[in-house]
């Protein structure tokens, strides 16, 4: 059986190992199933290298597969009993007889083909779903009886309704190994095509098999002095309206290509090339297709294209904007300061300006590592800093928690460390004299990163308007002369300023301790203390030793203060009263509550202190215990 199939291999399928793949195997898995097309090409090379091939697998899939449906004298050329149980001999002649055959009858068949498709560009329209653009050109070959194709026919080639201002063509058509080359032209222009014959012996029942594909080289159809390479078919016949809407798949307006560039040399030895418009151009032309097949009812399309498709529609809008340099947006604030920081690597002698707003803890953008990437953001800034980049970086404080956690400390102390200039402000100090404080940008650049002062969160903007940046610079200068130097943050100074001579008071560590009313077994009622903290925006904290509360509030009267806590455990409150005029670091305080396990409310006296005190000893005595 090896020997069979080394022989088609190599005789009737030019050892061209994609042609023997697509001949013997499965037809509709070689269609849906993208693995099985690469593992079968795999699998039969490995069979050719061997000397083995499987008869049996070969025997099941046989009605399935190409080769089977190859004709001679309109009869199968090979039928199962044939390929599997004749002599090698038998099979050889019948293969050199189909081969013999299908050359002497190539002229009479390449004759046969009239109409090449193409892609109009000029015919393009603004409706995205409009795809007749379609045209084709039909070939006329001159009369001869015995017509030579090696040397060359003469043929007539008439241009598309959309070109009828322009004269007929003429040229010649000639073979050249597993080649047709066409050539005519007329007054106006020269049109080069070539076309791969090579796969003609083995064509299939699929739409659009028998034809010849080539690429074709002439002019623009809009502008005539440059030169435009596409990509075209050769049929043997006109294609219906539907056909050509399933062809459109094949020839449509990302298989043209047209040399048109504009270098200049500038100093320094950097080129300045128009590539970016150009590229802008072929990805308009993608998502063009794109947008045609996600509407077209041409190909089976599930949520998955269309997801897709509308990511890239979002992508092209981006690049549009930014081929015509005009301000386009971005919508993920882990990934605008990640790309900053690797842009910088390549740029490490640039002065950089940063103002940050810091958030919570958990979207700490200096912890965030990109999937494949090795070290977070903030020890690419470190590695920066310390290869000699000049850091200047201002963080935008709204509540104290933002910057006195030990995760935001711990970024403070390494890029201090590494050399940074580091300054804090509160967000209402400044948010009403600047028109952004959450930007990036570098003294060398033309361009920044930044979020507007009333823009979506996550919303940044990339521009390389020079009035924007402008006012960027001139933003930093002011945030910048507000700011506290990091060396005064580290010594404790407070960022948040409290106006509230209560809440001054009373901000801060707490320590809370009294009796509740569940008893353990010895009857003794459970003794309780609770760590919390008092913050400058009123709000109340569980401290890291206690896990019971997960939110509270302060509310000051004016005799009166309330806090409030909510127990994780119970979804209780504890609530809490204290007298303005006797607030000290040690004071007695009004409790009320719920009961343990129960429903009944419950009112206690209980103690506050600035610190831990010995537990139950000292508390007691307080408590008068």
């Amino acid at each position: 059986m090896w020997e069979k199939v080394n022989y088609i291999y190599a005789h009737l399928f030019h050892n061209d190992i994609k042609r023997l793949m697509e001949s013997l195997s499965d037809e509709h898995l070689l269609k849906t199933n993208s693995k099985y097309r690469n593992n079968r090409a795999k699998s039969l090379a490995a069979m050719l290298r061997k000397g083995r091939v499987d008869k049996g697998k070969l025997r099941e899939i046989f009605p399935r597969c190409a080769i089977s449906k190859l004709t001679l004298n309109d009869q199968p050329l090979f039928d199962e009993a044939f390929f599997f149980e004749s002599s090698f001999e038998s099979f050889k002649k019948r293969v050199d007889l189909y081969v013999s055959y299908v050359q002497k009858n190539t002229v009479g068949m390449e004759l046969s083909y009239r109409y090449i498709y193409m892609y109009d560009h000029s015919n393009y329209e603004e409706d995205i779903h409009n795809v007749n653009n379609l045209v084709y050109y039909e070939v006329q070959y001159a009369e001869d009886k015995n017509p030579k194709i090696e040397e060359g026919i003469p043929v007539t080639v008439i241009p598309p309704a959309s070109k009828n201002a322009l004269c007929t063509y003429s040229g010649t058509i000639r073979k050249r190994g597993n080649q047709l080359v066409l050539v005519f032209e007329n007054r106006e222009e020269s049109v080069h095509m070539i076309f791969d014959i090579s796969l003609a012996t083995s064509s299939t029942n699929r739409l659009f098999d028998d034809n010849y594909y080539g690429l074709a080289i002439g002019a623009d159809d809009e502008k005539r002095y440059i030169p435009v390479a596409k990509k075209v078919l050769f049929s043997k016949r006109r294609f219906s309206e539907e056909e050509q809407r399933q062809l459109y798949l094949i020839l449509n307006e990302t298989q043209v290509l047209k040399a048109r560039e504009k270098i200049v040399l500038e100093q320094g030895g950097k080129i300045d090339a128009d590539h970016i418009r150009n590229y802008q151009q072929k990805i308009k032309d993608i998502h063009t297709f794109f947008s045609n097949v996600k509407y077209s009812n041409t190909i089976d399309t599930s949520i998955m294209h269309h997801m897709v498709f509308t990511e890239f529609h979002v992508f092209q809008s981006m690049f549009e904007k930014f081929a015509r340099e005009q301000d386009y947006f971005l919508h993920d604030r882990k990934r605008v300061y990640l790309e900053c920081t690797r842009y910088l690597q390549s740029h490490p002698k640039e002065r950089v300006y940063i103002v940050l707003p810091l958030y919570d803890a958990e979207e700490n953008i200096f912890l965030y590592q990109a999937p494949g990437d090795k070290k977070t953001v903030l020890q690419l800034l470190i590695d920066l800093v310390r290869r000699g980049i000049s850091l200047e970086m201002v963080f935008v404080i709204k509540r104290r928690e933002d910057y006195r956690n030990e995760k935001m400390q711990n970024v403070f102390r390494e890029l201090d460390k590494a050399g940074a200039k580091l300054g804090f402000v509160e967000q209402k100090q400044i948010e009403d004299s600047v028109g952004s404080y959450d930007f990036c940008y570098t003294d060398k650049g033309k361009d920044a990163v930044f979020k507007g002062r009333t823009s979506y969160r996550n919303r940044f903007t990339v521009t390389r308007n020079s009035e924007r940046l402008k006012a960027l610079k001139s933003d930093f200068q002011v945030i910048w002369q507000e700011s506290t130097p990091y060396a005064q943050i580290a010594e404790g100074k407070e960022i948040i300023a409290i106006d509230d001579p209560v809440l001054q008071k009373l901000v801060g560590a707490w320590y809370l301790y009294f009796y509740g009313s569940f008893h353990d077994r010895s009857g003794e009622a459970v003794f309780w203390e609770v760590a919390l903290e008092i913050l400058p925006d009123y709000s109340v904290t569980e401290n890291a030793e206690i896990n019971r509360i997960t939110s509270g509030r302060l509310e000051v009267f004016p005799k009166q203060s309330l806090f409030s806590l909510l127990s994780s455990q119970s979804n209780n409150i504890l609530a809490g009263v204290v007298t303005n005029s006797k607030i000290s670091s040690v004071m007695s305080v009004m409790l009320y509550s719920k009961q343990d396990q129960r429903e009944l409310d419950m009112a206690m006296i209980g103690i506050m202190s600035r610190k831990r005190l010995m537990m139950k000893e000292e508390a007691q005595v307080l408590l008068g215990r």
